[in-house]
């Protein structure tokens, strides 16, 4: 996770994340886009947890 730097957002219910590497000037690499791809996954797999209760 070195020069990655995740920025998050709560508000109520929602929740956003950017993903920047500075080392890559300010540009998505794949490392981000595979952080994006797990934390989507993760979101999903506690949405459907929550709607089972």
């Amino acid at each position: 996770m070195l020069d990655h730097h995740p920025e998050w957002r709560n508000v109520f219910n929602h929740v956003a994340v950017s993903l920047t590497t500075w080392d890559a000037k300010r540009r998505v690499t794949i490392y981000d886009l595979h952080r994006s791809l797990y934390m989507n996954r993760a979101a999903k797999q506690v949405l459907m947890a929550a709607r089972q209760r």
